[in-house]
C-alpha cells in the first residue's frame, strides 16, 4: 500500500494541479526519473516507462504490473478489463523511435531478467541478516542483476539478429 502511494505520487507531483493526467505525467517525478534511466533499458528494447516499472519492482516483481498500470494511466474496478486495458495499452505502446516497446524479443528479455534479477529488497534483508554482512548481500544484488541485464540485454539482440522482433 505504502509503495502504491509513492508510485502515485511520483506520477502525480511535481504538477499536481494539472488536470490533464497525460500533461501532468509527462512532468512527474516518475517521467524525470524514466528519462534519466531510459539509456539502461533501451538495450534491452524497453523505454523509460518500463524502466520506471522495472525500478518500483524492487519492492516486489509484481508491482511492476501495478506501475505499468499507474504510468499507462489504466483504472477499472472490474480486474478483467483492468486487465485488458493494460494490455491493449502495452500492446500499442511506442518508443520515442516510434517502434513498439513490447515486442517478442523484449518481452523474452524482461522474462530473463526477472528470473534471474535479485530484485526483492526484502531477500536483501534476510541475505544481509543470515550472513551477517552488508558486502555479501549487495555483491550479491549488482551480481544477479548485472547477470540478469546482460542476459537479458543478449537475448534481445540475439532474437533480433536471427530476425525475432
Amino acid at each position: 500500500f505504502i509503495l502504491a502511494i509513492i508510485i502515485w505520487s511520483l506520477n502525480t507531483f511535481p504538477n499536481y494541479t494539472e488536470e490533464n493526467e497525460t500533461l501532468r505525467l509527462q512532468s512527474s517525478y516518475a517521467t524525470q526519473i524514466g528519462h534519466f534511466i531510459e539509456p539502461v533499458v533501451k538495450p534491452m528494447g524497453l523505454d523509460w516507462k518500463a524502466g520506471v516499472g522495472i525500478l518500483t519492482s524492487f519492492a516486489a516483481r509484481e508491482v511492476f504490473v501495478s506501475s505499468m498500470a499507474m504510468i499507462y494511466n489504466v483504472a477499472d474496478d472490474n480486474e478483467d478489463s483492468l486487465q485488458e486495458s493494460l494490455l491493449n495499452n502495452m500492446r500499442e505502446a511506442k518508443n520515442s523511435d516510434g517502434d513498439d516497446v513490447f515486442t517478442t524479443a523484449s518481452t523474452i528479455g524482461l522474462l530473463i531478467f526477472y528470473v534471474i534479477a535479485l530484485q526483492c529488497m526484502a531477500t536483501v534483508g534476510i541475505i544481509k541478516k543470515e550472513s551477517g554482512s552488508w558486502k555479501f548481500a549487495l555483491t550479491q544484488l549488482i551480481a544477479f542483476n548485472g547477470i540478469a541485464y546482460l542476459l537479458a540485454v543478449g537475448s534481445v539482440w540475439g532474437l533480433r539478429a536471427i530476425g525475432i522482433n
